[in-house]
């Protein structure tokens, strides 16, 4: 009886609209006046190996005029929901990259026999273009980078570059992000980026943890530029999510990889699953044995008005760092609707470094020997609950991440009367030595309810507790350093569609902050030791003046986006929000780096405040079977600007020292353009080409060193060609353009990467050879001159810096790896149709 009434309901709401799009008897049928209330879902995978294609264009046809009226993408998963289609007959589209286009119809979308205001298309194979799938083996043929409404996805696990690789190798393969010699992370050219691994903080040395982070535990990378109030606004230039891999295949599932690459490298990775009915039950981990070596030449020329000095250095380095982790975890399935998790991850490090300096003129050899050990543990705990109604949804997540590190740094040289070099690991008590415990705490929840079909409100709150605790025993004393930082904080999103083609998201972020750093010293005797003559005692003495310090504050981070369908393909987006850059550990901490080497001094700063910034960029986008294109601007606006290469000058016992350091100075803005391009003119035959642009001014600091002017670009590249029954080949190359800084210039430079990867046992097992620096000449090269004034003798000089570094050199590596198992996910929840579909707008990322 309720179907028949839903029956003649629509009937009558056609037949009205119909009359009433005919005014006087004139003007004809138009299908466009037809009511907008039909629904079409459907999950795309590949035919071969059944796994789902995520973001696969779906055009809706009419078949009246041959003109496409809506249209959308498939979700992660494959899957789409496309709402509000006028009421019609109609062909599906379905169009991906690399595969042959499928066409579905006649589809009637009218109530009644033989038609239906909602219908599911079902499960939709699609196959790869242009060749018999017994005469190829298949290399992944989605694209690795993809691009959504409101962030770019890079997929690691397609990119057989990355196997035997590290973080730092994936970071470097997404348009926009850059990681220099040094490991540092630079998004849009700024470095001030937040960094997550599964949805959470990076803690410790992030350089380090990214470094030594396999690849092949890698998932997935998100970058969001502009995130909204529901992220962290931690990060000037956006976040950058890192996802480890996570099994969640019905039975057992697994995967292992094996690198063995020159100079004694090798990696051993793997994961593995098993799912039955309501449990799931999941692990990874890895070990890694990463050498590397380089080193560099630095000149130094110091021009008074009657004299030229000139100091010259030649490097050589050895890095051996070890890792290894492990991650235990299970999913419980409640019911179809609420599943809980609970996992650990526990981590071991230990890192060696050896630096020789050849000083010349006077000529000597400075050795410096460091060596890091350290534990993560890491607990997480998640309830997730879809309800009876579409897209609602709570989330309620919890973790504790408990980080311990300990090291020393050994230095003597060839001018010292006695070394005191005991042997590997174990320090003499002249040696500097450091402790760290580091305690970080996240509780947080977040709550979905959508408003029919055009709105949704997404609220939630977030607690992070934070501790880091240093102690620095140097001489016969122990320098302490607590820093404590609370940030709660609670948000709320709403999202409304106006129509099927313009969207807008609006949100407000509210946090309180609660920071406080003490510094302590104390003597590991009555008597103490303290050395007068010592620049690094000095300058821990100094900070101990600055203590105790407090800075608690409150704000309100606003967020705006905007989406614009021009059709189906294309769109334009617009983001705005408020960000801020609070201090990391580094440089927080006010010891020394190294109490060693007195030619560069580098020291944190525990009393500094953050920054803030408005940021907003548009971007353009489109995607078509052979072609994806985006590009945008962005500009961003800085006060309290920190900066990171503070240069002070210290004269103590008559010497003057320069000392580096990290300080809030003044304001910054930013700009820059972004260029993106993935053609595909052949099944076999990938190009992806991507350039970054920007241009930074810093002004109104009182510090002039710090007030200045840089620009610069980096662009990538690749091309991958499959040839049939071989293999696929891909190279692949990075290019820093000129920069100009504040005081000099970086030079450009060139990077070459060359793989070769073949398949086996019905694509099971995969061998990858990879060249990294095919063409052994990456390296940084920086040229400076500076005006400064002798703090001793009062006169102006010029120092001019000559510097060039390499941090590696061309290597060979051979990676294996062998995958068991039916990869085929299990839908369990409603929310794993999520994503964007139809004309709207969803930014629930």
């Amino acid at each position: 009886m309720n179907a028949t009434i839903k029956s003649i309901t629509y009937i009558v709401l056609i037949f009205s609209t119909i009359l009433l799009s005919q005014p006087g008897g004139r003007g004809g049928f138009n299908p466009a006046n037809m009511p907008k209330i039909g629904v079409l879902q459907g999950v795309v995978i590949d035919s071969a190996s059944t796994n789902p294609i995520p973001y696969a264009s779906i055009s809706v046809v009419s078949m009246r005029g041959n003109e496409v009226v809506t249209g959308g993408i498939t979700n992660e998963i494959g899957s789409f929901d496309i709402k509000e289609i006028p009421m019609g007959m109609y062909n599906v589209i379905v169009e991906f990259i690399g595969y042959e286009k499928v066409s579905i119809g006649p589809i009637k979308l009218f109530p009644g026999d033989g038609g239906g205001v909602e219908q599911d298309l079902g499960t939709i194979a699609m196959e790869l273009s242009a060749v018999q799938m017994e005469e190829v083996d298949v290399y992944g043929e989605i694209p690795n980078m993809i691009y959504t409404v409101d962030k770019r996805i890079f997929d690691a696990k397609k990119d057989m570059t990355l196997v035997g690789g590290t973080g730092s190798d994936a970071l470097k393969k997404i348009p926009s992000v850059d990681v220099d010699i040094d490991g540092n992370v630079t998004l849009r050219g700024d470095g001030n980026v937040t960094i997550l691994l599964d949805g959470r903080p990076m803690r410790g040395d992030r350089r380090s943890m990214v470094e030594d982070l396999p690849a092949d535990m890698i998932d997935r990378i998100e970058v969001i530029t502009n995130p909204s109030a529901k992220y962290d606004p931690d990060g000037m230039a956006g976040i950058i999510n890192i996802i480890l891999k996570r099994g969640r295949f019905e039975g057992m599932n697994g995967s292992t990889t094996i690198t063995a690459g020159e100079y004694s490298r090798y990696n051993l990775s793997g994961m593995f699953n098993y799912r039955r009915d309501k449990l799931n039950f999941f692990t990874n981990g890895s070990y890694r044995l990463w050498n590397s070596s380089g080193g560099g030449n630095r000149l130094f020329q110091y021009i008074y008005p009657t004299v030229t000095n000139e100091n010259r250095q030649r490097t050589e380095g050895v890095r051996e760092p070890t890792s290894n982790n492990i991650k235990l975890g299970t999913d419980y399935y409640y019911n179809k609707n609420t599943m809980f998790t609970l996992a650990m991850t526990y981590k071991k490090f230990d890192r060696q470094n050896e630096e020789k300096i050849y000083y010349f003129n006077p000529n000597y050899i400075f050795e410096t020997e460091e060596f890091d050990k350290g534990t993560d543990l890491d607990f997480e705990f998640g309830y997730y609950k879809d309800f009876a109604e579409k897209d609602r949804k709570l989330v309620f997540e919890a973790s504790n991440t408990i980080n311990e590190d300990e090291g020393y740094e050994h230095a003597f040289s060839n001018l010292s009367a006695s070394n005191t070099y005991t042997g590997d690991h174990v320090h003499s008590e002249d040696d500097p030595y450091h402790k760290e415990k580091n305690n970080n705490i996240i509780i947080k929840s977040d709550y979905t309810h959508p408003f029919g079909q055009s709105s949704k409100f997404e609220a939630g709150f977030k607690s992070t507790i934070k501790q880091f605790k240093t102690d620095q025993y140097y001489l016969e004393s122990i320098f302490d350093s607590d820093y404590n930082e609370d940030v709660h904080a609670l948000y709320g999103t709403l999202l409304y569609n106006f129509t099927d083609k313009l969207g807008v998201q609006l949100g407000a972020r509210a946090e309180q902050a609660n920071t406080s750093a003490v510094i302590n010293k104390q003597d590991s005797d009555e008597h103490g030791n303290d050395d007068t003559t010592n620049i690094f005692l000095y300058l821990m003495e100094q900070a101990l003046d600055q203590s105790p310090f407090e800075n608690d504050y409150f704000q309100i981070y606003p967020s705006v986006n905007m989406l614009y369908n021009l059709n189906p393909t294309q769109r334009i987006q617009f983001g705005f929000s408020k960000r801020v850059n609070r201090p990391r550990r580094r440089t927080l901490t006010p010891f020394p780096q190294s109490t060693n080497n007195t030619s560069f001094i580098r020291r944190g700063n525990p009393y500094l405040k953050p920054e803030y910034s408005n940021v907003a960029d548009l971007n353009f986008s489109s995607n078509s079977r052979k072609l994806t294109l985006n590009t945008g601007v962005y500009y961003s606006h800085l006060t309290d600007n920190i900066s990171w290469w503070d240069r002070d000058y210290i004269v103590y016992q008559d010497t003057t020292y320069e000392v580096m350091g990290s300080d809030n100075a003044g304001k910054s803005e930013r700009n820059g353009i972004e260029f993106f391009v993935n053609y595909r003119p052949m099944p076999f035959i990938m190009f992806m080409m991507s350039l970054n642009t920007w241009n930074s001014r810093t002004y109104d600091s009182g510090e002039s060193d710090l007030n200045g002017n840089s620009k610069g670009y980096f662009a990538w590249g690749s091309s991958m060609i499959t040839i049939p029954m071989i293999g696929r080949l891909d190279i692949s190359g990075r290019y820093r353009g000129p920069m100009e800084i504040t005081t000099g210039k970086i030079n450009p430079s060139l990077t070459l990467n060359l793989s070769f990867q073949r398949k086996f046992i019905d694509n099971k097992l995969t061998m990858t050879i990879k060249v990294r620096d095919l063409l052994d000449n990456s390296n940084f090269s920086i040229e400076t001159e500076e005006q400064l004034i002798d703090l001793i003798s009062l006169e102006t000089y010029t120092r001019i810096m000559d510097a060039d570094r390499r941090r590696d050199k061309r290597s060979i590596s051979l990676s294996l790896s062998y995958s068991f198992g039916k990869m085929q996910q299990k839908r369990r929840f409603k929310s794993d149709r999520e994503g964007f579909g139809g004309g709207g707008m969803d930014m629930s990322y």
